[in-house]
């Protein structure tokens, strides 16, 4: 075998999860290798909101949020009891998330990453739950960062380019709803001047998942230690006496062996894109197209390597779900956070009926999809002209036209209801029945079958200006259009068991030396409940955290203490 190079901390991943973990390690002066399977880094997170769920963060308790750790602990210990699969929690894995996410929180904000100075306002997805919140504080945004300071690194984003550039996650509820009111067509408009003010405030300006991205890699440039190679795959994990001490790793046809003194990080996706992993242990039915997730990435090479190796799995039957939609407009899958928890719509299944709260967390929607009978996969969003006079469905905008979506059959028009009925092959009279009692019900705001608008979070996401319930409003006024969703997903919730050092476990409950995940790769230890915006990330960057200061204070690791000293003086 020829001479393997040699460094403290192998990381096998680029996004979120990966350039947490390089970065922290770049403060502590270790040499770090971070592995990218994509020829740019950031993964699935480049393009999301960025947001961070870490119940009892600073910026929170600075701003006088009602926030703490026993607040955290009883939200927790509450939504896991709504879900069946607990195994890969445990009690020492929640305090340790708990106690360790506002240090990573902190720790970053020393190294100069900036979070946006105002807590977000999401509630909590599940704010009925004893210790959860009504008015936001566990969800953090980054602030908007000029990627122009990452200099030639900034070849490793691809930035996307975005006619309005929003600064947070929870301006999205804002944008889908320009024409809702006054009020929110002026926000909008205020939105579109910001963006206008940040391309000459900064060169490149990036925010929120881009942001994020981008914060990390340059705390990593800054302290320098580490190397990034991009579309650069894992071969296989080496192992020593039954502990990993090192990976191969493949690019452009040529391997090469890299040995980590501290140890691997599998920070890599999951396997949302292989169609026959998806197959095998997600509900049915189920599609790599219904997914979020980039291709080319999330395949599970990563995840078979680890089980290669003896490595225990759990909850693979899970994802992080989200209702997906071909965009009529577009053509492109995209996702439908918003659009089903606004007036003037409903989701019906192939019998004509409503089969769940259109307004309830995501994830919850997509598990209700599966679970629901009467056939709901795909799914059938109604809504009326009102609706689309109003907010935006995918990226058509109340001023486009929607003539060549449906002419492309993106979209389902009609005229009248009976005829939007048979349209979408609906037994006779159901559908009109089902906006009858829609539209009784919307005019006292009480959703007497599904309590559509009935807690904080359902509330804050449908439209501020709609009464007496902000989540709903009468589909009467023609004409009437139908688009169909999916159970999609922005990765793969299951995975490897991990400990609270976020060391991966052996199918005997033991610990593989020298190996530890965090990320999509790692089984979730919320299980299947949706919590609040920012669940993804939050835990997966804490437990990045986490592992890279277990690595260096592992008895193999060099005197990191005074790596340190040496790097900040």
């Amino acid at each position: 075998m020829e001479s393997p190079i040699i460094c403290d901390i192998l990381v096998v991943g680029g996004g979120a999860t990966g350039m947490t973990a390089a970065a922290i390690a770049s403060t502590f002066g270790l040499n770090t290798i971070v592995a990218e399977k994509q020829d740019t880094l950031g993964g699935t997170a480049l393009l999301s909101g960025g947001t961070i769920w870490i119940p009892n963060n600073s910026l929170a308790k600075g701003n006088g949020v009602r926030d703490g750790f026993l607040l955290g602990q009883e939200y927790l210990k509450h939504a896991l009891k709504h879900t069946n699969e607990q195994e890969a929690l445990s009690g020492a894995v929640m305090t340790s998330f708990l106690e360790n996410g506002p240090k990573m929180v902190s720790y970053l904000e020393a190294e100069g990453f900036r979070w946006h100075p105002r807590p977000s306002k999401f509630p909590d997805y599940q704010p009925f739950f004893p210790g959860g919140l009504s008015e936001g504080g566990p969800t953090l945004d980054p602030a908007t960062f000029d990627a122009k300071l990452l200099g030639t690194w900034k070849q490793y984003l691809s930035i996307p380019k975005l006619s309005l550039r929003l600064t947070r996650f929870e301006e999205f509820r804002i944008s889908s709803k320009p024409l809702a009111s006054p009020w929110d067509f002026l926000m909008v408009c205020g939105f579109m001047l910001r963006s206008l003010f940040l391309g000459l405030l900064y060169g490149s300006p990036v925010t929120m998942g881009c942001s994020l991205v981008a914060q990390l890699l340059h705390i990593c440039q800054r302290n320098r230690h580490v190397e990034i190679r991009t579309s650069t795959s894992l071969v296989e994990l080496l192992t020593e006496h039954d502990k990993v001490v090192g990976a191969v790793l493949e690019c452009g046809g040529t391997r090469t062996y890299v040995r980590a003194r501290c140890g691997v990080l599998l920070a890599a996706a999951g396997f949302a894109q292989n169609e026959q992993m998806r197959r095998e242990h997600l509900p049915r039915p189920t599609s790599t197209t219904w997914s979020l997730t980039r291709a080319g990435g999330d395949s599970g090479d990563v995840l078979m390597a680890a089980k290669a190796i003896g490595a225990k799995c759990c909850a693979l039957q899970e994802t992080w779900g989200i209702p997906t939609m071909t965009d009529p407009r577009t053509g492109l899958t995209t996702n439908a956070l918003f659009e089903l928890a606004t007036p003037h719509g409903i989701v019906i299944n192939k019998s004509g009926y409503r089969f769940a709260n259109e307004s309830q967390p995501y994830g919850d929607f997509v598990h209700s999809m599966y679970e629901s009978k009467g056939g709901t996969v795909p799914a059938w969003p109604v809504v009326d002209s009102q609706y689309l006079r109003k907010y935006t469905l995918g990226s058509l905008k109340p001023w486009d036209r929607t003539e060549s979506a449906v002419r492309c059959g993106r979209l389902v028009k009609a005229a009248a209801l009976r005829e939007l009925s048979e349209k979408l092959l609906l037994p006779r009279g159901n559908l009109e029945r089902t906006i009858e009692r829609w539209n009784t019900m919307c005019q006292v705001g009480d959703d007497l079958d599904f309590g559509r608008g009935s807690d904080a979070y359902q509330r804050f996401i449908g439209d501020a200006s709609a009464r007496p319930n902000p989540a709903m409003g009468s589909i009467n006024k023609p004409p009437f259009f139908a688009i169909q969703i999916y159970p999609g997903d922005a990765g793969t919730k299951g995975g490897l068991v991990t400990d609270s050092c976020a060391r991966v476990m052996r199918q005997d409950g033991k610990p593989i030396g020298g190996l530890y995940a965090a990320g999509n790769i790692a089984a979730s230890l919320f299980g299947k409940t949706s919590l609040g915006a920012g669940v993804t990330i939050g835990p997966a960057m804490t437990f990045a955290f986490v592992a890279v200061h277990c690595m260096a204070k592992s008895a193999s690791a060099p005197d990191c203490s005074a790596r340190k000293q040496q790097t900040t003086m």
